[in-house]
């Protein structure tokens, strides 16, 4: 019998509740195995982190409108690896599964390589020799400068992540400076910096092997190390402010949807800046972004206008948009139907 499916169960203070029938089904379950070794010598990995996650009919954890039921929490499994780089899971369901092989998050000493993942489906057997082949990947290093004699962010966060899948290497500046990469992805990678807070700070250029990676990913060879990156942060946000108003009454509106949607489209990516939010209860906002050319987008998130319906107007309404210098402060009324 599906959990979901049984009939509430009503209790009363100071009253007995009697005839309540439980049926128990019986339920097959499987153990999975492996070992993980190193491309190259093949020595095995000792203490990976092994994360087997349900693909089929699994609740994500973040998902709270469900209550957890008998699968949800049969859906997630987590071990390491022993001295020989064996691992085993018990007491697995039939079903589909993404397998995850990762360097121990909590153990400065373990030995890192890149994060591998592949599908695997446990139905009628135990799978006992799943082999698991990682890679210790590339370098990255360089500097991380702020522009300017101002303030500095809190931290910046420095990301390599592998264009066509979710492996990355990242690091942790606690201030501007030098920063190395171990385990990067070999082939392409996204090479990112995230300064914070977000709302202050903004990624003005990340250059490398002679290449703007701000518009191109770097590629990166098994055992390669590139140690030319730069990466520009500045202080110098453009900042929109303003107010979303009623169009029949002038009076302010809460809870709208905002965002600062770039014109000006040349391929850059926007790394920085606060560039969606949600008007507070006097119908007020505060957006910050990159240089450039935008628009202030404003939407309801039920009972419309919608977000195609606010891009449409603010294209109409605002062009040929805002425009944006460093440090540039703008103010901004929108009046929705």
């Amino acid at each position: 019998m599906d959990p979901r499916s049984s009939p509430s169960v009503a209790v009363f203070a100071d009253r007995d509740t009697n005839d309540i029938d439980i049926r128990l089904v019986a339920r097959s379950l499987y153990s999975v195995a492996g070992t993980v070794r190193m491309r190259g010598d093949n020595h095995p990995v000792t203490n990976a982190t092994i994360r087997l996650r349900k693909t089929e009919g699994s609740q994500q954890p973040s998902d709270t409108s469900k209550r957890p039921d008998f699968e949800s929490t049969m859906a997630y499994f987590y071990t390491s690896t022993d001295k020989n780089g064996h691992w085993a899971i018990e007491n697995v369901p039939e079903g589909a599964y993404r397998l995850a092989v990762q360097s121990a998050l909590n153990a400065p000493t373990a030995e890192t390589f890149v994060q591998e993942e592949r599908d695997i489906t446990v139905v009628g057997t135990d799978i006992e020799d799943l082999s698991a082949e990682v890679s210790k990947g590339g370098r990255v290093s360089g500097v991380a400068s702020i522009e300017g004699n101002g303030t500095s962010p809190k931290y910046i966060i420095v990301d390599a992540a592998r264009a066509n899948g979710n492996a990355n290497s990242h690091v942790r500046l606690e201030e501007a400076g030098k920063f190395l990469l171990t385990a990067v992805p070999s082939g392409e990678v996204r090479l990112n910096a995230f300064p914070l807070p977000r709302d202050k700070f903004y990624v003005k250029s990340i250059s490398g092997n002679g290449l703007d990676l701000l518009r191109t990913n770097l590629t990166v060879g098994e055992g390669e190390e590139i140690n030319n990156v730069s990466i520009v942060i500045s202080p110098d946000v453009g900042v929109v402010t303003g107010r979303v108003l009623s169009r029949r009454s002038d009076e302010p509106i809460a809870r709208i949807n905002v965002m600062l949607r770039r014109v000006n489209d040349d391929n850059v990516r926007l790394i920085g800046g606060e560039l969606a939010g949600v008007t507070d209860d006097r119908g007020n906002f505060r957006l910050s972004a990159p240089p450039g050319i935008y628009v202030v987008l404003a939407w309801r998130a039920a009972g419309g206008p919608t977000f195609r319906d606010a891009m449409d107007r603010a294209l109409s309404e605002q062009k040929p948009g805002l425009t944006l210098a460093p440090g540039d402060r703008k103010q901004l009324d929108i009046r929705l139907p």
